[in-house]
């Protein structure tokens, strides 16, 4: 059981070490993209909301 838990933690760091740039890298690409959905849509609200004043 320790040697399973052992195994099973070390295998989880493993992971974590090889896959954070992954991650990083993703995360960072998903705000991106949300911020930049969010400025287009503010963009355009700001845009309409000029048109009919």
């Amino acid at each position: 059981m320790r040697f399973l838990c052992f195994f099973f933690f070390f295998f989880f760091f493993f992971f974590f070490f090889f896959f954070w740039k992954t991650y990083l890298i993703i995360i960072n690409y998903l705000i991106c993209i949300s911020l930049y959905s969010q400025l287009q849509y503010e963009e355009l609200f700001f845009s309409t909301t000029i048109e009919k004043c």
